[in-house]
């Protein structure tokens, strides 16, 4: 397993302690309780990256990430600056200003 897999691995575990993973006909992603989407990406260093890193990828709504994914970006985390523990804190940080202020709590605790 590579050092992407695993950090992706790992953050998508931790992530299901706290909301509910949907797999739907055609694609599979994370609810919040305010009906936001979100799903982890990992992607290679390549032609758009110099390193590998993860991201978060959103929808507005489960109707819409379930017929076509989630889709809208949010920001890049590249795997070599960071720990695996360092990279979940700063993916759920990154949750807390996309969400409602419910889901912002849930993750507080």
């Amino acid at each position: 397993m590579s050092k992407l897999e695993e950090y992706v691995k790992y953050v998508e575990e931790e992530l299901k302690n706290f909301f509910e993973f949907i797999v739907a006909e055609k694609h599979s992603f994370y609810l919040c309780e305010d009906g936001t989407c979100f799903d982890v990406v990992g992607f290679r260093a390549g032609i758009l990256s110099t390193g590998d890193a993860v991201f978060l990828e959103y929808a507005d709504n489960r109707e819409y990430a379930e017929s076509y994914g989630c889709v809208e970006d949010g920001d890049w985390y590249f795997i070599d600056e960071m720990t695996k523990e360092e990279l979940l804190q700063s993916l759920i940080d990154e949750i807390k200003g996309c969400t409602s202020e419910f889901t912002t709590q849930l993750l507080n605790r």
